[in-house]
């Protein structure tokens, strides 16, 4: 009989270890085989915003319907777009896992232009594909999500510069936006808020002597040489133009190589790649948002990587920095082939071939020792 019990304890560590084996090389497989279609959520083509944690309620769902599950290959929802959650790679799956939920919202909306979706489960995006009222917010706020390196959330204020997901039965919302849907723009790139800067006596300097040192293109008079045959839709301020404007000038700047885009004036777009320079005038009170309500009351520099959509009045600019690309992994950092991936918009990780090892993976490795 103790024989027997000893059998069925080497049978079972045999079994476990099998198992073990199986997901370990199906989890590296997935890996090899994940394509991801963007580098990092900067590089969605659509405005992704982190709205926040909320209890949700399995018999009466705050967004109602599952529209794609990184988490479970038997949900008739499971996208084949990505592989499994990358729980080694987590970050750089999500990034991709959210842009795919907001495509597929889009996709069965397109008449929609805004809408939510809510990362639950680490890998579940739910929405409501009703024409009903939004309800994400419905049974409540929580503090049961995490962010990418799996740390809890521990603030009810929304934090635009991460990436989140709720854990069981709790989403953490974004506020998704399509611009495709109202205007041909292939990519509108991802911004920051840099504050609303002065523009002092704007017309006793030169152009090249403003603090924003090119004036790029303007949607506010019709005999400068650089309009671009579009007008200020004043009746639609607020209800698309204002972001639509935002995304025409950061993809000039971007075309143009400028790293810094600001709206002047209502309507007029200036780039520049000199940080100090579009300070110099000091900060200003005189920008506005879609509501005409003042932005930037403590200059902008806070945590909001896309800030609510603002522009300068006369003599303000409203600044954003581009924080997309060029990307840790353009340079080719990881040696002897080793696949890059970036984390974040200022780091990156190599994943190395066997045989070699160490953060470039420029350090040669017995092959069965591990890699990084």
């Amino acid at each position: 009989m103790y024989l027997i019990h000893i059998l069925d304890v080497l049978l079972l560590a045999s079994v476990i270890s099998a198992t073990k084996r199986f997901w370990t090389q199906k989890q590296d497989n997935d890996l090899a085989e994940f394509q991801p279609a963007f580098l990092e959520l900067a590089d969605c083509p659509f405005q992704i915003e982190p709205v926040g944690c909320f209890k949700d309620k399995k018999d009466d769902r705050a967004l109602p319907d599952e529209i794609c599950n990184g988490r479970d290959p038997t949900r008739d929802q499971h996208t084949k777009f990505l592989a499994q959650i990358q729980w080694t790679n987590y970050n750089h799956w999500l990034a991709n896992f959210i842009c795919y939920g907001a495509q597929k919202l889009f996709e069965k909306k397109p008449d929609i232009k805004t809408d939510y979706i809510g990362v639950q489960y680490y890998g579940e995006i739910w929405a409501n594909m009703g024409n009903e009222k939004t309800t994400h917010d419905k049974h409540g706020k929580a503090m049961t999500c995490c962010d990418g390196d799996y740390k809890d959330v521990t603030s009810e204020e929304p934090n635009q510069c991460g990436l989140f997901a709720g854990k069981s039965v709790t989403n953490y919302v974004y506020k998704v936006t399509n611009y495709k849907s109202v205007e041909k723009i292939d990519n509108c790139p991802y911004f920051q808020s840099k504050g609303c800067w002065a523009d002092k006596e704007p017309w006793h300097k030169d152009i090249e002597k403003r603090p924003m040192e090119v004036y790029a293109m303007n949607e506010r008079d019709p005999y400068a040489n650089n309009w671009n045959k579009r007008m200020i839709d004043w009746g639609n301020w607020g209800k698309g133009y204002l972001g639509d404007l935002l995304c025409r000038c950061a993809d000039l700047a971007k075309k143009s190589n400028k790293k810094f885009f600001s709206i002047q004036f209502y309507g007029e777009c200036w780039i520049t790649n000199v940080e100090p320079r579009f300070k110099e005038d000091g900060a200003s009170t005189q920008c506005v948002d879609g509501e005409w309500g003042v932005c930037d009351m403590n200059n902008g520099m806070g945590k909001k990587c896309r800030n609510h959509f603002c522009a300068g009045k006369a003599e303000a600019n409203k600044v954003y920095q581009l924080m997309q690309g060029p990307h840790m992994c353009q340079s080719s950092p990881c040696k002897n082939e080793g696949k890059c991936l970036t984390v974040g918009t200022n780091d990156f990780v190599c994943q190395c071939k066997p045989g070699y090892s160490g953060e470039d993976c420029g350090i040669e490795t017995p092959k069965d020792a591990p890699s990084h």
